[in-house]
């Protein structure tokens, strides 16, 4: 679980990179993984990967966002009309055991992220960022330059964020079971 989380964060940290500020990301990745954590953990089974997915679906438009990415972004007081400036218009998350898709629509065919093991989290390591990605990071715009010229390559930057996750009791959530 820890794998798939940690490659549905990075995918969607590549869309934020240079476009809000990185501390910022940063905290709130953490945050939105550690709600994903709390959120996928009781529907978890990797012997049934399929079992409650749709308790895995994240939703995120402007005309509905999934209650993990709102609580993410007020928690670190970003606003969500910020964070929604850099993504499309509309997306749908899928995370399963082995497997991580997005959609860009509600039509449109499920794309790969991440797929890999469902035993991947038996060698989980937090601080090991290659994996089996399989979406390079969107194209930076042309229009907008960086704040201050630096004469640096920007297009070499990581764009992917190291996450440290914590248990939710430690944050203070309460586990009710909703079944």
């Amino acid at each position: 679980m820890y794998t798939e989380i940690r490659e549905l964060i990075n995918f969607l940290a590549r869309y934020f990179h240079l476009r809000i500020p990185r501390l910022r990301i940063g905290m709130f990745c953490e945050h939105m993984a550690n709600n994903c954590l709390f959120r996928f953990q009781p529907y978890w089974n990797i012997n049934i990967p399929k079992q409650h997915e749709e308790q895995r679906i994240i939703r995120i438009s402007r005309t509905f966002c999934d209650e993990t990415f709102t609580s993410a972004a007020n928690s670190v007081g970003l606003m969500l009309e910020e964070l929604l400036n850099c993504l499309p218009e509309h997306i749908i998350l899928y995370v399963n055991p082995g497997e991580v898709f997005y959609c860009s629509c509600d039509y449109s065919p499920p794309i790969p992220i991440w797929l890999g093991s469902v035993n991947e989290d038996l060698s989980y390591n937090e601080q090991k960022v290659d994996g089996h990605s399989l979406i390079p990071p969107p194209p930076l715009p042309t229009r907008v330059p960086p704040l201050l010229p630096t004469g640096m390559d920007f297009t070499a930057l990581d764009w992917r964020v190291n996450l440290s996750l914590v248990s939710p009791r430690e944050l203070g959530y309460e586990y009710t079971n909703p079944l």
